[in-house]
Order: C-alpha cells, then sequence, then structure tokens
C-alpha cells in the first residue's frame, strides 16, 4: 500500500514538472514568435529617411514594411537591391513611386493604394513579385516596370482606371493598342496578342517561356528588348505594316529559328539579332523574306542565312 501511495506522489511531481516545462517551452516560443513578428512586421521610424515629403533610403531589414503616411514620393532607387523586404504596403498618400525604387530586391509581395498616380520606369524590376493590382488612381507606367519579374504571373488593373487594362492577367493600355507587360512566368506556352494591339512595348516579352507568339495584322511597332531572351520561342512572323526593328529585340533568344520579315520593313537596328550585344550573331537562326527585300540585304551584311519567302 506505501509503495503504490509513494509511486502515485511520484506520478503527481512528474505530471507538475512536465506541466511546467511545457508552459514555461511554450511561453518561450511565443515570445521568440511575438519578437520576430514584431521586427518584421513593423519598421523603426528611423530606418526611413524622409525629406521633405521624399522618401530617399530605407536602412532597415523588416520584412514587412508599410510606408509612413508623412511619404508622398518613393524617390529613386529607395528600396533598390534590399534583400530583406518581402511584403510592403504602399499608402494612399504616396503620389509617385520612383525610378527602380524596389529594383533588385527581395519583394515578393506589394499593395499600391488608391492615390498612387505614377510608377516610372524600372520602378519594380527584377523582384520576386507574384502578382501585382494597379489601383484606379496611376494614370502612368514608365518602362521596363514589371521587366525581369521572373516569378510574375499575373497583373490586375482596377476597373475603373481609365488609363490601363488588363485581360487574362497580361497589361494594356486602357483601348488595348499597346501590350505593355506579358508577365513572364504566366503559364501557357502559346499567347495569341489582341488584334487591336499596334505597339508591342519595350521588354514587354523578356523572358517569358512562349514557344509560340502570334501578332496581329494592325501592328506597327515592336519596342526595344521585346522578345529578350525568350529561349523557347521558335520562329516569329512579323505581320505588313512593321517598318523597323530596334537593337536587342531578339537578344539572347537562342531558340529562335527563322524570323520572317514583311517588304514594309527598312530598317533593322545592328544587334537585333545579337546573342551577346558583341555582335554575335544567334547560332541557327535565319531571316525569312523577300527576294530583293531590305531583309535580304540586311541579312547579306551581317552574314545571316536568308531564306527567301
Amino acid at each position: 500500500m506505501k509503495f503504490l501511495k509513494k509511486l502515485s506522489t511520484l506520478a503527481v511531481v512528474l505530471v507538475l514538472l512536465l506541466t511546467s516545462c511545457y508552459i514555461e517551452g511554450y511561453n518561450s516560443i511565443l515570445s521568440n514568435l511575438t519578437s520576430n513578428f514584431s521586427s518584421t512586421s513593423y519598421a523603426a521610424s528611423s530606418d526611413f529617411k524622409i525629406k521633405n515629403g521624399v522618401l530617399t533610403k530605407y536602412t532597415g531589414k523588416s520584412s514587412k514594411i508599410t510606408i509612413p503616411s508623412s511619404v508622398k514620393t518613393i524617390g529613386d532607387n529607395a528600396f533598390k537591391g534590399n534583400r530583406y523586404i518581402k511584403t510592403i504596403k504602399i499608402p494612399s498618400s504616396v503620389k509617385t513611386i520612383g525610378k527602380y525604387a524596389f529594383a533588385f530586391s527581395s519583394l515578393s509581395s506589394v499593395t499600391i493604394s488608391n492615390g498612387v498616380t505614377t510608377i516610372k520606369d524600372h520602378a519594380f524590376f527584377c523582384t520576386e513579385l507574384k502578382k501585382v493590382t494597379i489601383p484606379k488612381s496611376v494614370n502612368y507606367i514608365g518602362k521596363y516596370v514589371f521587366n525581369r519579374c521572373i516569378s510574375l504571373q499575373n497583373v490586375t488593373v482596377s476597373s475603373s482606371n481609365a488609363y490601363y487594362t488588363s485581360v487574362s492577367g497580361v497589361l494594356f493600355n486602357k483601348s488595348k493598342t499597346k501590350i505593355i507587360q506579358f508577365p513572364t512566368s504566366k503559364t501557357c506556352t502559346t499567347y495569341t496578342i489582341p488584334f487591336t494591339v499596334k505597339t508591342i512595348d519595350d521588354g514587354a516579352f523578356a523572358f517569358s517561356g512562349l514557344s509560340k507568339i502570334n501578332l496581329p495584322k494592325k501592328l506597327k511597332t515592336i519596342g526595344n528588348c521585346a522578345f529578350y531572351k525568350n529561349d523557347n520561342l521558335n520562329y516569329l512572323i512579323i505581320p505588313e505594316g512593321v517598318k523597323s526593328l530596334k537593337a536587342d529585340t531578339f537578344i539572347l533568344s537562342r531558340g529562335l529559328k527563322y524570323v520572317q520579315i514583311p517588304k514594309s520593313m527598312t530598317y533593322i537596328e545592328k544587334g537585333t539579332f545579337d546573342e551577346s550585344g558583341c555582335g554575335m550573331w544567334v547560332g541557327g537562326t535565319y531571316i525569312k523574306g523577300y527576294m530583293g527585300s531590305y531583309a535580304q540585304s540586311y541579312a547579306q551584311k551581317y552574314n545571316i542565312k536568308f531564306v527567301p519567302k
């Protein structure tokens, strides 16, 4: 009987000890989580360098950031190269997002509040964004804003925006005469550009995984680096009406086999088909066009194989 009593007492002591350890461990874990949350969710005010409403630099290491409401402009390069930030909220007080503001950072999620009107060149260039929503207030989006965002799957635009729109996650101007950005990580292999499009913006299809792109008959202008590093793109037929191709249009598109050039083409910049920008022709690529055309003379000048149409 005494043995059972001692055993019962020992069991109670063990339970109390284990409970104490569990609570202590739980509190320790909770404390750590709370500490981590506060350090990543709320950036210290001293981390923001603000002058006359312009956020010139962020020097902190928080992963989750809300821009202070006193900021009216996020300055050029303010978060450039910051490898700590993951999520950022831009308040309605901000009107302008500067050039390269978040470029080359680890930013993967952004909330752009209604109130922002201007997003300048390269603002989110080479970030880790997966999706982005453009609010009603935005009336200007510069060049290469979402270029080289290799995780980008979708761009959404407020239906109330008077300047821009999106179709199946692809960014256009409101009238859909210009395609601005095809999301790099969009999961499809073939894409037909809407028949209304007359301009393919600079870098619009850069780094895409598409193997086939159908160009519209109304197309007039193809921007610089429009098809930069499209390794899966096999060929491209350029419609009549396009008169020139800018430098680096197809640079590093190593899977490209041929490009069909129309009669309307009168000028192709040197480097359009370069592999590295050093005058190296993309191996295996040939130009298809009309005999006696500018395309033929260009091919001969730069020692590119020409195949008559």
